[in-house]
């Protein structure tokens, strides 16, 4: 392989701030490991978030399979309790447990802490009319949802008489040679690589990736809680790219393997969500993965199954989805493509279409210049800093005052945005003030925190607000009335945030957040 590919991961690893990283590819049933400095070892435990729903959608099929469970049948057939929830009876006709599996129930997200929920607990949530009315199936078809993964976890353990864990362990784990695979806290001859949480919300903070170990948290093992390294996760790729069938085990049958890759519905720039994968159409053919997150971890699979090829990446920090799935898409590309002639590096690609100057409102100025072959940037008299390339319209910069946010550029009638995070510079200073004078939003702005959840930011850029769980994943706020607004776009698009009235305190998700004494 080579060289300067492994370097491009190393690279990455340094630059995206991951505290370890491990990767495994394969191609046409040759499994390789690639080098990544991993502090743990390369057969690390890491929890791997929602890689959880794949299984639980694999172990649904497999239910489908032997004939226990149908796919079309109201999710009411199993789960008697949910029919008198406000949830249930809303809805124009009955929630499938194939809605479940792609996200298309009209549920809330649920994000749940610790073990699964109860009956009741559940029962709560589906009774919320203000969570529901955003779950409406005719105006917003296809809504992320643990809870709906939650359920299913349910359904298996009623129709197999047996917990969830031990299903999935006895059905796909031990045929397909997961060994150090499961779920809680890991075994303790197990090596774990200990979870880190990103602590950019603070005025210590010089980087969006800054991150401190964190505690192990759980959550419901059939949408969240698993726990793997690479090796075991390869197995699992490898038996889904070669017709559902390794070590002489034949996990899925024909149909239902056709069944995991061909059902999915487009949600946003050519992305379609099916049960558990993701999916979308590129130059190296047909793209099957995900990118998923824990309380401290997160992994990214890749597969492009008409070449026999996937790869398998984990960093234990938070929040790392999106620049692992850059540098692994960029990694695949060139991999798959064989291009030894075009050096695979962290440098922004269009480097002369940023050279230049932007202004913010208040007239300050950002420098891009192009110096001995590399994009550098600087605010005011800071000293100019090397610019580095996250994703294709992502930024960071290394040092100086704007170190701290990742920025994303935009182009509008002819004239580029960059935004980093409460910041906006713009190639006109007319067109930046106009933008700027909106409304005044200053007395929600700040850092807001829960001791289980961490830090999210309410800050305002261009006359609007934004919330942001970490600095690469942030969401508009639409007011809808009062102190009730709606996120659009972000991680959890639709979903609510309400501030208190003394604006101290704001609630997400079920989780309150209380303001602290600090700014992003």
């Amino acid at each position: 392989m080579d060289s300067n590919l492994y370097q491009y991961l190393q690279d990455g690893k340094v630059l995206m701030g991951f505290p370890s990283m491990s990767v495994r590819l394969i191609e046409h049933d040759k499994m390789s490991e690639l080098a990544t400095e991993s502090t743990f070892g390369s057969d690390a435990i890491n929890k791997v978030g929602s890689i959880s729903k794949l299984i639980t959608a694999i172990a649904v099929l497999i239910l489908c399979d032997n004939q226990q469970l149908e796919l079309d049948a109201p999710a009411t057939k199993y789960l008697s309790y949910l029919k008198k929830t406000h949830w249930a009876q809303s809805q124009k006709s009955p929630v499938t447990v194939k809605d479940l599996l792609m996200h298309t129930a009209g549920l809330p997200r649920g994000a749940f802490i610790g073990s699964s929920p109860s009956e009741e607990e559940i029962a709560a949530t589906l009774n919320n009319r203000d969570l529901m009315s955003l779950g409406k199936r005719d105006s917003n078809p296809i809504k992320y949802s643990n809870l709906g993964f939650v359920l299913l976890g349910q359904i298996i353990e009623l129709v197999t008489q047996t917990p969830y864990t031990l299903f999935v362990k006895k059905t796909i784990f031990l045929p397909l040679d997961m060994k150090s695979t499961g779920f809680g806290v890991p075994e303790p001859d197990l090596i774990f690589a200990r979870p880190h949480q990103l602590s950019c919300f603070t005025k210590a903070s010089k980087s969006p990736f800054t991150c401190e170990p964190m505690p192990l948290i759980s959550t419901p093992p059939s949408s969240s809680d698993m726990h793997s390294n690479t090796r075991d996760i390869m197995q699992l790729l490898q038996c889904l790219i070669t017709g559902g069938r390794c070590n002489g085990t034949k996990l899925l049958t024909e149909i239902s393997l056709n069944l995991l890759f061909t059902s999915h519905n487009s949600i946003d720039n050519g992305i379609s969500r099916g049960m558990g994968l993701l999916f979308a159409s590129s130059k190296l053919g047909n793209l099957v993965f995900e990118a998923a997150e824990h309380l401290g971890h997160s992994c990214v699979i890749y597969m492009v199954p008409e070449k026999g090829f996937a790869l398998v990446a984990i960093v234990n920090r938070a929040s790392a989805g999106d620049e692992l799935f850059h540098i692994i898409n960029e990694f695949a590309s060139h991999y798959l493509t064989r291009n030894t002639d075009v050096k695979l590096s962290h440098s922004p690609a269009d480097k002369n279409a940023l050279v230049g100057e932007y202004f913010d409102h208040q007239g300050t100025t950002l420098k891009i210049v192009l110096k001995e072959g590399e994009l550098k940037a600087a605010v005011g008299t800071d000293v100019l800093s090397r610019v580095i390339a996250k994703g294709q319209r992502g930024l960071i910069t290394e040092n100086g005052r704007l170190a701290k946010y990742p920025w994303s550029i935009q182009t509008s009638g002819g004239t580029t945005w960059i935004n980093a995070g409460p910041h906006q510079f713009c190639q006109s200073t007319h067109t930046a003030f106009e933008r700027h004078s909106g409304k005044n939003y200053d007395a929600l702005v700040g850092v807001y925190s829960n001791n289980q959840v961490g830090r999210i930011a309410i800050y305002s850029r261009g006359g609007q607000l934004y919330v942001a769980y970490s600095p690469w994943k942030e969401a508009l706020l639409k007011n809808v009335k009062g102190t009730l607004f709606r996120q659009v776009g972000g991680p959890f698009p639709s979903e609510l945030v309400k501030f208190s009235t003394t604006l101290q305190q704001l609630t997400l998700s079920d989780h309150s957040f209380l303001k602290t004494t600090e700014v992003y």
